[in-house]
């Protein structure tokens, strides 16, 4: 038998670009482990430290309105996933889960910002009549545009402290928009203790931002913590904007506004750091 045809057939070893290096992931408990679990194959060490919790709202009545009347609106428009997923929560409790049964003109069409939120979508059965080329609620907007929402009804579940961005564009553009909060971004101190110790023992390597909303958190959580030793990777301009301006460095900002370009901007900067 030939040797090198042995050599050739065994697999090359996984390329682990992040070892040795400490991870700090800030994100809500339930949207981490999957970041947490990519970035230790990558070789990370990993810190889950979340310092936001999502709730859905606790009087479901606006939600309940605009659910009776569902057949009223052309689009309902998603900027996050976890709006599709407090909405869709709500559509099961109230026994309306037979959604993606529905013939595709008996409900609206769907709108998405990014793949993330597609894929959250897709879970229910339903798959997106439209998903931003850029997953910035900005960019969303103008591709509702673009294929002409004018006189047209927008549903936009949203959370409590979105961005107005799209109702905005879209009213400006002629769209009538209804919106509605179906959750909340509250503080979450239940990392800040393991966060500060390792910040302080100068354990981290690369911090990370998933929303403007862990930017405030940890600010608010952290700013006795010492010099800063570590890089802040952000995954994406509105939530660099926000470090920015509460006076942090941002090291790499993630081109894809997705957990996929979140990662790809965390080995980037950790290969330029070499």
């Amino acid at each position: 038998m030939n040797p090198a045809s042995n050599l050739a057939a065994v697999p090359a070893p996984r390329e682990q670009p992040l070892t040795g290096c400490t991870v700090v992931v800030t994100r809500a408990k339930a949207q981490a482990g999957g970041l947490a679990e990519r970035l230790e194959r990558l070789g990370a060490r990993v810190l889950q430290c979340p310092l936001i919790r999502i709730e859905r709202v606790s009087d479901p009545g606006p939600l309940d309105d605009v659910l009776d009347r569902l057949e009223d609106f052309d689009w309902i428009a998603f900027t996050s996933g976890n709006a599709v997923e407090c909405f869709f929560q709500r559509l099961v409790e109230r026994g309306m889960s037979d959604l993606a049964a529905r013939p595709v003109s008996a409900r609206p069409s769907f709108a998405v910002v990014g793949a993330g939120t597609a894929a959250k979508l897709s879970e229910r059965g339903l798959m997106p009549d439209l998903v931003a080329q850029t997953a910035l609620a900005d960019s969303l907007a103008t591709e509702l545009i673009e294929l002409g929402v004018r006189s047209q009804r927008v549903l936009f579940p949203r959370g409590r402290i979105a961005r107005e961005t799209l109702p905005r564009k879209l009213e400006e553009a002629g769209a009538i928009v209804e919106s509605v909060v179906v959750y909340e971004t509250l503080a979450d101190d239940a990392g800040a203790l393991p966060l500060k110790r390792a910040l302080a023992e100068g354990a981290v390597d690369i911090v990370t931002f998933g929303s403007a909303s862990t930017v405030e958190s940890f600010h608010a959580l952290t700013s006795d913590s010492g010099a800063r030793s570590y890089q802040i990777v952000s995954i994406g301009p509105i939530t660099t904007s926000k470090a920015v301006e509460l006076g942090y460095t941002v090291a790499a900002t993630a081109r894809e506004h997705t957990v996929d370009g979140l990662i790809d901007a965390i080995v980037g900067a950790v290969r330029q750091r070499g």
